[in-house]
């Protein structure tokens, strides 16, 4: 899930790796943090990137400082690099009622 960075140093404090791991929940920093450690270990080059998206609770009429930061990851394989949004595919939020589904999507 997308959540402010307020929000997530409130209810996901470590959104490292092992963090992610531990307590079983993370938000879109602790799935780019996993993926990015998970390629390191298997050798593969990876990046951990930050910015902004217009996925959950973006607001076009809001000035982009004020959205809703976002991570995700590229990675390169066979000489071509690759962007990976490895928390969407994971679910997604389901707004009625303010829970997170889990459900694997190619998209």
């Amino acid at each position: 899930a997308v959540v402010s960075t307020q929000s997530t140093a409130m209810r996901y404090p470590d959104v490292t790796a092992e963090g992610s791991l531990k307590n079983r929940t993370t938000v879109c920093a602790g799935y780019a943090n996993l993926f990015k450690a998970l390629c390191d270990v298997a050798g593969v080059k990876a990046v951990y990137i930050s910015g902004y998206s217009k996925g959950h609770q973006f607001n076009k009429t809001l000035p982009l400082e004020q959205q809703m930061r976002h991570a995700w990851n590229a990675f390169k394989a066979n000489g071509h690099w690759y962007l990976l949004e490895i928390t969407w595919a994971a679910g997604h939020m389901d707004m009625e009622r303010q829970l997170f589904v889990r459900q694997h999507s190619d998209f």
